[in-house]
């Protein structure tokens, strides 16, 4: 989680030793006025609980932390009949959240980019591209290879090369231009949206 460090983490869960602890969260909530009342994520709360339904069933409230929008509220539950945590079974079980954490954002973050380089690259295919190489990037431009049929190092190497003037095919000079006004990232998303066309 983002908003506590691994370091305090692991400190406040150390000291539950004969207690079993959940960790619930709500992101990106706005109404401070509905804390207590708001389901919560994660943990034993599982979208369905609130942190009064969580006190009801026996949890106690045993920190809460607050940064950017984002509550973490960490329960525990006196158990005598459990067995006792140790510190590194604890530690492990906050260093697997957090990793899961990373994961799930990374895993978000790849998303928002690859939806964002497609959508750049259909806009910049469909506006600069498809009146040659034909709205399904299907149309042989004379001696050029079929731009569907490229692999993608085959693809950024002709378009790298258009750019500097070390690849013609016979029709360098109307490439040319185009490829110039190409960003890397730009060329990645035609491609993306060339291998997706339906």
């Amino acid at each position: 989680m983002k908003i506590i460090t691994k370091i305090a983490l692991i400190t406040s869960l150390s000291t539950f030793a004969y207690s079993e602890v959940t960790i619930c969260f709500k992101k990106n909530h706005s109404d401070i006025s509905t804390l207590e009342s708001v389901k919560l994520d994660g943990g034993k709360c599982l979208g369905v609980n609130s942190q009064n339904e969580m006190l009801k069933q026996g949890w106690t409230l045993q920190n809460f932390n607050i940064k950017e929008g984002d509550y973490l509220y960490i329960f525990k539950k006196d158990d005598k009949n459990l067995n006792v945590t140790n510190k590194e079974s604890i530690e492990s079980i906050v260093e697997k959240k957090i990793e899961e954490k990373k994961t799930e954002d990374l895993t978000k973050t790849l998303k928002i980019e690859k939806e964002k380089s497609f959508s750049l690259g259909k806009k910049t295919y469909l506006s600069k591209c498809s009146s040659c190489h034909g709205i399904k990037a299907n149309k042989k431009v004379g001696n050029s290879a079929v731009l569907n049929n490229m692999s993608l190092d085959d693809f950024l190497d002709s378009l790298k090369g258009y750019k500097i003037g070390s690849y013609d095919l016979g029709n360098a000079s109307e490439m040319k231009p185009y490829a110039v006004g190409f960003s890397s990232y730009e060329m990645k998303g035609i491609y993306e949206y060339i291998k997706n066309i339906k």
